[in-house]
């Protein structure tokens, strides 16, 4: 996937969008499921060591779409350095993306991986 394609697909989600949390200035997008399948194609299965979800991913090696399904929902993001791609941009993706999210997590006390229930 090309980085303009990337970019008009999530733009696409973000505009389907039913809810939007931030950390540390970056944003959580929410999508019904149903919405997230029309663009379900450029999008691969991806396993992820720090949830049981069903997570998905772009196939670009930096800056990427990481989704991750909870129920009907799915909460999609920007994240950077794919661990799919390459093993070394593991260390990038925790660096950038993985502690700022579990240090956000923990200090506001959202339960990581979880969308709101009242949407």
């Amino acid at each position: 996937m090309h980085n303009m394609e990337r970019e008009a697909v999530f733009l696409s989600l973000k505009n389907k969008s039913i809810d939007c949390s931030y950390f540390f200035g970056r944003a959580l997008f929410v999508v019904r499921y149903d919405d997230f399948s029309e663009y379900r194609e450029h999008f691969k299965k991806s396993t992820n060591i720090l949830n049981t979800k069903e997570n998905f991913r772009t196939n670009n090696y930096l800056k990427h779409i990481h989704a991750v399904r909870t129920g009907n929902y799915i909460e999609f993001h920007y994240d950077y350095g794919n661990p799919d791609k390459h093993f070394l941009l593991i260390l990038v993706h925790g660096v950038i993306d993985v502690i700022p999210y579990f240090f956000h997590s923990f200090y506001t006390g959202r339960k990581p991986y979880t969308i709101k229930k009242d949407i």
